[in-house]
């Protein structure tokens, strides 16, 4: 059976959607689905290198989604030419990786056409959602367009797929949202499968972190993320400096080191003249490998991000048994291992006291990797979402 993984980003991009999404071609791949992936180059997706690229078994697809400067929307040639590889590429079932995104938007007005079965894989769902600005009016006409779209639209989307699957049980009003609504409509193909990892990945990783990077036995911390705003590294340093334990290391680590992450690393410069006994290592452009490591080294993970559904990072550091910080969003709260905070002085306490105790890292940690052997294994999950899948297109199992 042939099925086709739409979503906004893949390999070689290092953010918790592309590896969910490689996770689940490869998966389905060797279980002997003939998988196909489109992705777009919405947010500067570059092509991978063969070296890069998964098993001949997972065929990759790139469309030039960006927006065009001159009207904001992508070119319509590779709009038409991406709804015709979908239309005629006689897939038995089309996979959506995530709502808001250019490869699920532009397939919308061809779905119906369709006989491919269709599941939408939900990653949260967040248009109808404020984000404050320091200017009100800077993010209140798109959350005003986000919510009318949502009122409009998001009913009739639900009952345009024939299974959603959501990261969580949760349903709530915020990123969970869509899976409230859903439940709802009684809509009758919703499933929870969790986002799940390679649980072997760190037991292979060589424990040289911590000298290659000249921290040696050091109080460390580790902060896995892209350099953005809505990861939100600089909350991040606030804490961690506030925190202020002596010899500590902060260790960031993102695919590259852009605007972001220099005005971050320019604001550290200076609260490090206040805060002067602790220490901040900024990272870019590290290898699975050398990540890996970092993980296994660290004494706990700081997730500091405004906007988030099921970190894979968190679940990356429970995999390699350490506890982690993080704050309150997506279903975190929900989540083994860890202490979850509101605010600044909330995160820095938190740090203070999980850097103080070794018994209460070794009972976090050890909670965390119970919850990713229990539901976050992704050989499990891959045998879920085949079980699911069959069932759609009536396959035995």
């Amino acid at each position: 059976m042939r099925i086709l993984i739409t979503t906004f980003t893949y390999i070689p991009n290092k953010d918790g959607v592309a590896e969910a999404c490689r996770t689940m071609s490869e998966g389905l791949a060797r279980l002997g689905w003939d998988v196909s992936v489109a992705t777009s180059m919405e947010h500067g997706n570059r092509l991978a290198t063969r070296e890069e690229l998964p098993a001949d078994a997972v065929k990759i697809m790139d469309f030039d989604l960006r927006p065009d400067p001159a009207n904001g929307s992508a070119q319509q040639h590779e709009i038409r030419r991406y709804q015709n590889f979908v239309a005629d590429g006689g897939f038995d079932l089309i996979v959506n990786q995530c709502w808001e995104v250019p490869t699920t938007r532009y397939l919308q007005p061809i779905l119906p056409t369709l006989t491919a079965k269709r599941v939408m894989v939900s990653h949260g769902y967040g248009l109808h959602v404020l984000i404050w600005q320091k200017r009100l009016t800077m993010g209140l006409g798109l959350w005003l367009r986000g919510l009318r779209f949502t009122l409009r639209n998001l009913p009739k989307l639900i009952r345009s797929y024939d299974s959603i699957l959501f990261l969580s049980p949760q349903k709530d009003m915020g990123r969970f949202f869509d899976h409230k609504l859903a439940g709802a409509l009684r809509h009758p193909g919703i499933e929870v499968v969790a986002n799940g990892i390679d649980l072997q990945s760190f037991e292979s990783a060589p424990e040289e972190f911590r000298l290659r990077h000249g921290i040696g036995d050091a109080p460390m911390a580790l902060c896995v993320a892209n350099y953005c705003e809505r990861k939100n590294q600089r909350l991040a340093v606030e804490s961690f400096r506030q925190a202020s334990i002596p010899g500590s290391v902060l260790v960031f680590i993102g695919s590259e080191l852009n605007d972001y992450g220099k005005s971050t690393f320019a604001m550290d410069q200076i609260l490090a003249g206040k805060h002067p006994n602790c220490r901040v290592i900024f990272l870019e452009k590290l290898s699975r490998e050398e990540t890996f490591a970092a993980f296994r080294e660290c004494d706990f993970v700081l997730l500091t991000a405004l906007a988030e559904t099921q970190p894979i990072v968190l679940i990356e550091a429970m995999a390699a048994g350490k506890p982690w910080v993080s704050t309150n969003t997506g279903c975190v709260a929900s989540m083994s291992g860890g202490i979850v905070c509101k605010g600044k002085t909330a995160l820095s306490a938190a740090i203070r006291k999980i850097l103080s105790d070794s018994n209460l890292r070794r009972s976090l940690g050890s909670a965390g990797r119970q919850e990713a052997l229990l539901r976050h294994d992704a050989k499990k999950n891959i045998r879920e979402f085949d079980r699911i899948f069959r069932k759609l297109v009536q396959l035995p199992s």
